[in-house]
């Protein structure tokens, strides 16, 4: 079961008019906006994700090695093509 709760806040003309403009520009609420910048800004809090597969699978370097030479070839294969 989820509880939500509401939040209140006082903001700025300024602040409320560039809230506005972003959300017409980007056909969001204000609400979709204010729940994206309390997610970003909990995430940024609290740091990176130790267990995102992205930070905790070692990267398959042999691989990777082996497509940067793949490319090498076909960058180079082509420049030698064109100064022919």
């Amino acid at each position: 079961m989820t509880i939500e709760k509401n939040l209140q806040t006082k903001i700025s003309d300024v602040e409320l008019t560039d809230l506005e403009e972003i959300c017409r520009h980007e056909h969001i609420s204000k609400r979709e906006a204010l729940r994206e910048a309390i997610d970003d800004w909990i995430k940024k809090k609290k740091g990176f994700d130790a267990d995102d597969p992205l930070f905790r699978d070692d990267p398959l370097s042999i691989e990777i090695e082996k497509n940067a030479g793949q490319v090498d070839e076909v960058v180079y294969q082509r420049q030698e093509d064109s100064c022919d």
